[in-house]
Order: structure tokens, then C-alpha cells, then sequence
């Protein structure tokens, strides 16, 4: 029963995500830009999850300044499934989900960024439409969704390889 009752609220929380992006969409008709964490559950909710989330947030900042690009209006939220923001950005839709791709790339905590960008008619531009491969398992490097899938590693290994990597993250960038 209390499983049930998580499962309705994660789903009532995504559904409030679909109303805000597509509030966001259709108020300055914009490409939508969902920023959210890829990490395990509740993890998301942690020390690690907050450090990542601010970082990406902040690279994300600089790259889209960079590029001239700019954000129209912003929606955060903390809720059970994490923090989240969305943005409204004055973009072509397949330029910035190639920022967004280069943030996950290259970016040292990159990878725990969850940025998907949709476009004005509410589309979902994916990585393969870039010409890009699908995301890796942390781990293995084999793909992502498969892993996550078959739950091919135990949590706690997940949970050491995040710490790990956000560990390092802050020795080397809070100097």
C-alpha cells in the first residue's frame, strides 16, 4: 500500500512537470529545457544530488551566455523526484539540445545531468536526432537504459561511483 501511494505521487509530480513545460512552451513560445538529475532514486535528494544539480545548473548558465542564448522565463522545483528546473530558452530547438548533449559530455559531473530539451510543438528532441549514441552506464559503459532496465548493478555501487566522482569534483573545483 505504501508503494502505491509513492507511485501516485511520483506520477502526480510528473504530471505537474508536463504542465509546467508545457505552460513555459506555449506562454513564450520557446523550446522548453527539462534540467533534472540521472542518478538513482532517492539519491537525488542528497548532498551529492544538490552539489551536481548547482554545478550543472551554473555550467549551463555559462554556456548558454556564451552562446547568446536566453533564457525567458525558469521554473524550479524540489520535489520527490529531485531538483528540477525548467527553462524557457530563445533557441532553436536542435542547437541547444547540442549544448545540452556537450554539457553532458564534457562537463566532469556532466553525466548526472538529465537535460532534455523539447521543442515548441512539444516534441522531445533526443540525442539520436544529434546523430549521437545513446547515454552509458556509469559503470559498465554498455547502454544506459538497459542497465537501469535489467537493474544490472546494485545501488550501492551506483551510490560509491557518484560519491567518488563528486568528490573529486569538488577537490579539484572549490579551490
Amino acid at each position: 500500500m505504501q508503494n502505491f501511494a509513492l507511485l501516485q505521487k511520483v506520477l502526480k509530480t510528473r504530471e505537474i512537470r508536463a504542465k509546467n513545460q508545457k505552460y513555459l512552451s506555449q506562454l513564450h513560445q520557446n523550446p522548453v529545457l527539462n534540467f533534472s538529475l540521472n542518478m538513482p532514486g532517492a539519491y537525488k535528494e542528497s548532498r551529492a544530488g544538490e552539489i551536481i544539480f548547482k554545478a550543472l545548473q551554473e555550467a549551463l548558465h555559462v554556456k548558454l551566455s556564451k552562446e547568446g542564448l536566453q533564457i525567458t522565463d525558469t521554473i524550479t522545483n524540489y520535489s520527490l523526484i529531485g531538483f528540477e528546473a525548467i527553462f524557457s530558452i530563445k533557441a532553436n530547438a536542435l542547437k541547444l539540445k547540442r549544448l545540452c548533449c556537450e554539457i553532458e559530455q564534457n562537463h566532469p559531473l556532466g553525466r548526472f545531468g538529465d537535460l532534455d530539451v523539447i521543442d515548441q510543438d512539444g516534441k522531445t528532441i533526443s540525442r539520436k536526432a544529434l546523430g549521437l549514441e545513446a547515454r552509458r552506464c556509469f559503470l559498465c559503459q554498455k547502454d544506459a537504459k538497459l542497465c537501469a532496465r535489467a537493474q544490472s548493478h546494485n545501488i550501492k555501487e551506483l551510490y560509491n561511483f557518484i560519491d567518488l566522482e563528486v568528490q573529486e569534483y569538488t577537490n579539484e573545483y572549490s579551490n
